[in-house]
């Protein structure tokens, strides 16, 4: 149950397993939790992710809105720039003095 409420995987599993003080039970309460995890991953949100949206913290979503798929930066950043103005590109590895 902890473990699906509060998303805890591995770290509950160590937990329970120094509790009952047996190594031999590691698997069963391993394949337990990943199951009750998976359950309430599929049907609701985690304790924390509740708390989260509740004070109202932003948070980045882990998809890309099918909208926004195609846009590119240079369609972004067009606004941000003077007309006739180019962008620049800067290799992975550069020297200060390149950049300036």
């Amino acid at each position: 149950m902890l473990s699906s409420y509060t998303r805890l995987t591995y770290s509950l599993c160590v937990l329970m397993m120094e509790t009952a003080q047996a190594i031999n039970y590691f698997l069963q309460i391993l394949i337990t939790i990943l199951v009750a995890h998976g359950v309430a991953k599929y049907f609701n949100r985690s304790l924390y992710e509740y708390s989260l949206r509740g004070k109202q913290v932003p948070l980045l979503q882990n998809e890309i809105p099918r909208m926004n798929y195609d846009i590119r930066v240079r369609d972004m950043l067009f606004g941000l720039y003077q007309e006739g103005q180019d962008f620049q590109v800067v290799e992975s590895v550069c020297s200060v003095e390149r950049l300036a």
